[in-house]
């Protein structure tokens, strides 16, 4: 009897516990296994660094066509990135003045450019002409030359102060001022000793002898021979 049992109980129990704690130990392992792996990135996270590159991927090429349509703009001739003012000039007011109008593009461009005596204190004056349009070939620089009228100025400046503007198709491109040296010619001064409306009269001054001259006498020494 008491090896019978001991059959039994070693053949139907043992196997059903060894079970049991297999189990356990699966499932022990399984939660050990995943506490010492690291967590996976969220859904959230990844989507955030995705969409942070699209961003900048789309700002970069913005700025790139931007970059590309300008150039395209001037390629074409816009006028709206060609022509201005050059930085320098020359002469001596009112004689002349001289001015030159740059053109950057690859295309011609045609503008207008006017100046005016803009001098502080004095009337505006326009220069002579009022204005010229200068036709520019591409990448190079045109002048364009004026003069001054002087007739009622009687100032005495050393320099005079120019105001000029470039313009084209109906819109002012550019505007600048320039200093001048200037050369006053002297104002001729009014004639103001007119005519004496009592004019002193001339008498002839007298001679010393007042007498007449006396006639010459005959000579009578040989009348008596």
């Amino acid at each position: 009897m008491p090896g019978k049992k001991y059959r039994r109980w070693g053949s139907g129990r043992v196997p059903f516990a060894l079970a049991l704690l297999c189990a356990g130990a699966t499932v022990l392992s399984s939660c050990s296994s995943t506490d010492n792996q690291p967590p996976e990135p969220r859904s959230s996270s990844s989507s955030g660094t995705s969409s942070g590159t699209s961003s900048g991927t789309s700002t970069a090429t913005s700025d790139e066509q931007k970059r590309k349509q300008e150039e395209r703009e001037k390629g074409k001739g816009d006028f709206s990135h060609a022509g201005r003012l050059s930085d320098g000039f020359s002469g001596v007011w009112p004689f002349n003045y001289t001015k030159g109008v740059t053109n950057p593009s690859t295309k011609q461009y045609a503008g207008t450019i006017s100046v005016v005596d803009c001098t502080p204190g004095e009337t505006s004056r326009a220069a002579i002409p009022p204005s010229q349009t200068v036709t520019v070939p591409p990448q190079q620089t045109v002048k364009a030359e004026f003069s001054f009228s002087d007739k009622g100025v009687n100032s005495t400046r050393a320099t005079r102060l120019l105001c000029v503007t470039l313009s084209d198709n109906g819109s002012v491109r550019e505007k600048a001022t320039d200093e001048i040296d200037a050369q006053v010619a002297p104002q001729p001064q009014p004639d103001t000793t007119g005519p004496s409306p009592n004019p002193t009269p001339v008498t002839p001054t007298p001679t010393e002898d007042r007498t007449p001259p006396q006639e010459p006498q005959p000579d009578l020494s040989h009348g008596g021979s």
